[in-house]
């Protein structure tokens, strides 16, 4: 007994040292672009539409790349669970190139932001004022892909902490670079959403220049090799390819689904649309915390994985489930004990609040369901399984809960209420076809 507790209470040290810094990074990125809201919804509405459409055109190649970069956290945790560490630098270095490639891409993309939104039904007027944001956002492109590479990179090798401290830092420069640069302030011109803009991919700059020093000169570099020349032969690579395809396609269907949630949610009307909105924002950031434990249990599954201990990444596994079962439902009941106060942070009319409060408290049952199927998607990826737990999502997310929103909210006339009640239900359905998939390769292994 005394054994077994010591067993939980290192899985759990384990667990917190990794998620930690992991959840901080993730919570930071979500800290810059709130900041960036609130400064420019501040100074303008109108500048608010325009960083909101330049966003939204420019987040699809951002966060797919992201995906397709995902698989350089799994192959560096598997090889370091080998006991091969220049392995470990080779899933950066081929990450690097492809960071570049897409940065490149992402570079000429930018150039048609205005006739993108134009061909998407948007104003002249509009369409020019957001594509000028969205040009100044794609010169971050590349920033952003080797950040994204060199973080991932640094977790899969559980040395997370320089790139929490990166985006501390980064918040903490943000904040007065928006003010200066939206505000116009000690003589600057007001640049609107054109100057959150250049304080984004002025940071994103800053972090990728930052990272990619502390790798380059990092103690112990030549062992991770990381001024050696990469292979791009064997089965490291097909594993890094197959992981980053899987995550790309996942985020893609994820992102898919939501959009048509909030549609559906524009259909039902001006408040109950506010409603979604505010919800869905309390819950991205809840979301963070599940996300951080997610990445920390895959990386040390990876890392048990890649050295064949069977039973300590299964233990790994349902240990990452049990601590965020706990904290998501921690955070859950907390969201719907504060509901009020959440809700009249973001609006002070009366019918929004009205409406929100309730929202609010029924959708403290979703973290726990999503963060357990974020966990487990995670826990999968760490022992090289992609494309099925990716069909598994897409079921859940594609085949459950789009129509169920719409029976919900319009057959069963259950309005915002009933669009949440779909994208519990159909977590829940992802949660539970991914635990029966961990529990399928735990014994076959």
């Amino acid at each position: 007994m005394r054994l077994r507790r010591r067993l939980i209470l290192g899985h759990l040290a384990d667990l917190y040292r990794l998620a930690l810094p992991v959840v901080v990074s993730r919570a930071g990125v979500l800290a810059m672009t709130v900041a960036d809201t609130v400064i420019v919804g501040r100074y303008s509405a109108i500048e608010l539409g325009y960083l909101s459409l330049g966003v939204a055109v420019y987040l699809p190649l951002l966060l797919t790349v992201m995906g397709l970069l995902t698989g350089t956290t799994v192959a560096a945790a598997q090889a370091m669970g080998r006991g091969e560490e220049a392995e470990s630098g080779a899933a950066w270095r081929r990450a690097v190139p492809v960071a570049l490639g897409f940065g490149a891409l992402g570079l000429v993309l930018g150039s048609f932001g205005r006739e993108m939104l134009l061909l998407a039904g948007q104003g002249e007027d509009v369409a020019a004022g957001a594509g000028r944001v969205f040009f100044i956002l794609a010169l971050g492109y590349p920033a952003g892909f080797l950040y994204f590479a060199t973080a991932f990179f640094l977790e899969g090798i559980r040395h997370p902490r320089p790139v929490a401290w990166a985006i501390i830092t980064a918040n903490l420069v943000n904040i007065p670079a928006d003010l200066l640069l939206v505000h116009g302030l000690l003589g600057l011109p007001a640049l609107g959403a054109e100057g959150s803009a250049w304080a984004t991919t002025g940071m994103r700059w800053g972090l990728a220049v930052f990272l990619l020093t502390y790798v380059w000169w990092m103690p112990g570099h030549e062992r991770f090799a990381i001024r050696a020349r990469a292979s791009w032969h064997g089965r490291r690579w097909r594993v890094q390819r197959m992981v980053g395809y899987a995550a790309a396609v996942a985020i893609a269907v994820e992102m898919g689904a939501f959009t048509a949630i909030h549609l559906f949610a524009g259909w039902l009307g001006t408040v109950p649309l506010a409603v979604f909105t505010i919800v869905l924002n309390v819950i991205s950031v809840i979301f963070m915390i599940a996300n951080g434990v997610g990445i920390a249990t895959g990386v040390r599954i990876g890392n048990a994985y890649g050295r064949g201990d069977r039973q300590r990444w299964i233990a790994a596994g349902w240990m990452g489930l049990a601590a965020t079962i706990c904290l998501m439902a921690a955070a859950g009941a907390l969201m719907a004990a504060c509901a009020r106060p959440l809700a009249a942070i973001y609006s002070s009319e009366a019918a929004v609040l009205a409406a929100a409060i309730p929202v609010l408290v029924l959708a403290g049952l979703l973290p726990v369901f999503d963060g357990g199927q974020t966990l487990m998607l995670n826990a999968l990826r760490g022992c090289s399984d992609a494309w099925v737990p990716t069909a598994l999502q897409a079921f859940a997310f594609i085949g459950c809960m789009v129509p169920l929103a719409l029976l919900l909210a319009f057959e069963l006339e259950r309005g915002v209420a009933g669009l949440f009640e779909a994208v519990v239900l159909s977590t829940a359905v992802s949660l539970g076809l991914l635990c029966a998939r961990f529990v399928m390769l735990s014994r076959r292994a």
